[in-house]
């Protein structure tokens, strides 16, 4: 069944580095972080991980506008 999980060994591009970078920078802003520097690593490595599932979903089975954009 793991033919059917999504590739995430596919690196990112620059253009998705960059745009990856300015979004944490958005979250940042937006919800702020820990001032303590292991659980701000942790929360950074979170978000990368929802922004590396959202760049790696199937186009196929998402619905826009479903509220799980």
């Amino acid at each position: 069944m793991t033919d059917a999980l999504p590739d995430t060994t596919t690196p990112l591009t620059e253009d998705e580095r960059w745009q990856r970078a300015e979004d944490w920078s958005d979250y940042r802003k937006a919800y702020g972080v820990s001032a303590d520097p292991v659980i701000r690593k942790s929360e950074h490595l979170l978000f990368c991980a929802g922004w590396d599932a959202r760049r790696n979903r199937d186009p196929e089975t998402h619905v826009e506008g479903s509220g799980r954009d």
